[in-house]
């Protein structure tokens, strides 16, 4: 199954082949999905405290605090924002230029009420020769979410969200690692005014993190008269998981089978992965896809080269809306030069996509 650089990709890492094997063998047989008894509510699940016992509990907390205790705030900061922008990269890979449904025209219309505004002004003033206000004039709303999201700008897409410019108060905008060196400043100084955060954040992005606290810790200690400690750790390589595309594998046994991709951080999914930022399942669709393809391949067929492959495997993407910045893509795997390089492939493809187009 694993191929020798697969094999020396996960030993460096830290990874077993049975780990490994059990991550896919899970990608193919799919994630159970939690059942929930009922929402919780102050008479299912949930302590609810009066005003006395809410008294007790903060001078108890405040007594703890100027004894001679260590205390800790600890942060897991290195999950990525992406799912928060799914939306925006969908608006980004559409066939159309303006915004069309009801999240894309409000992002848009109420774009300057995000903290990020200036910040993604001038990143469209700098790469577009125009401010945002001039390109949705111009008709130009993909450039703005390019700028956004992507590493010529913003490059939203690809932070943590603890890197993010999440609010905005009356000091100005904030990034989110900010609030919580306001809310360690506020409930987490000890007896000596020593504030102690240890953050969990992603290899690739702790010299932002330690420059944003360069860059702010003096102003939030004078602000509020305290001391940080602030530390970071990563997690470590053998936490990563794979990921994988649910392909049709035609060259060889004409079933579905896993393409094993580039390693994925167990706490960010990687920008450079084919599979980037989404979910592991396919939706109905693709799967009914998958079944007309395996179907139709076993009757007749013809031969198309490997770029015609590619083509055709992108238009059914684009056609399901499952593409590479939406839910697991499907595609048909382009051969290999060790492999023949033409690929037996169904003539009735093109019947196939019109029909999911259609119900589509």
């Amino acid at each position: 199954m694993f191929t020798q650089e697969d094999l020396e990709v996960l030993a460096k890492r830290g990874i077993s082949v049975e780990k490994a094997e059990s991550q896919l063998k899970s990608f193919e047989t799919g994630f159970p999905y939690l059942k929930l008894k009922g929402a919780a509510s102050p008479e299912y699940g949930i302590l609810v405290v009066d005003d006395d016992a809410a008294t007790y509990y903060q001078d108890l907390w405040q007594k703890y605090l100027q004894a001679d205790n260590q205390i800790l705030k600890f942060v897991p900061a290195s999950g990525a924002a992406s799912r928060m922008f799914k939306n925006l990269f969908e608006f980004l890979d559409a066939d159309y230029e303006v915004p069309t449904n009801d999240f894309e025209k409000k992002f848009f219309a109420g774009i300057k009420q995000f903290a990020f505004y200036p910040e993604l002004d001038a990143a469209c003033v700098k790469n577009e020769g125009k401010g945002i206000d001039d390109l949705i004039a111009a008709g130009q709303y993909k450039p703005v979410v390019a700028n956004l999201l992507l590493a010529k700008g913003l490059n939203y897409g690809q932070l943590p969200k603890g890197l993010l410019t999440f609010h905005r108060s009356s000091h100005g905008v904030r990034k989110a690692f900010e609030e919580h060196l306001e809310e360690g400043a506020l409930y987490a100084a000890n007896g000596k005014g020593q504030v102690k955060l240890h953050f969990t954040v992603s290899p690739d992005h702790l010299p932002l993190f330690e420059a944003l606290v360069k860059e702010k810790q003096a102003a939030y200690e004078a602000r509020y008269g305290v001391k940080y400690k602030i530390s970071f750790s990563v997690q470590k390589a053998s936490t990563d998981t794979l990921a994988a595309n649910i392909l049709v594998d035609m060259v060889h046994s004409s079933r579905i089978s896993m393409n094993r991709m580039p390693m994925l951080s167990s706490s960010r999914i990687s920008t450079t992965s084919f599979l980037r930022r989404r979910r592991a399942q396919p939706s109905p669709i693709s799967r009914l896809l998958v079944v007309f393809l395996l179907v139709s391949s076993r009757k007749s067929s013809l031969i198309c080269s490997s770029s015609k492959v590619a083509s055709i495997s992108m238009r059914i993407s684009s056609i399901c809306s499952i593409s590479c910045r939406r839910t697991c893509s499907l595609r048909i795997p382009i051969p290999s030069s060790s492999m023949t390089q033409n690929l037996l492939f169904t003539s009735r493809i093109s019947s196939i996509v019109h029909f999911v187009s259609a119900v589509w």
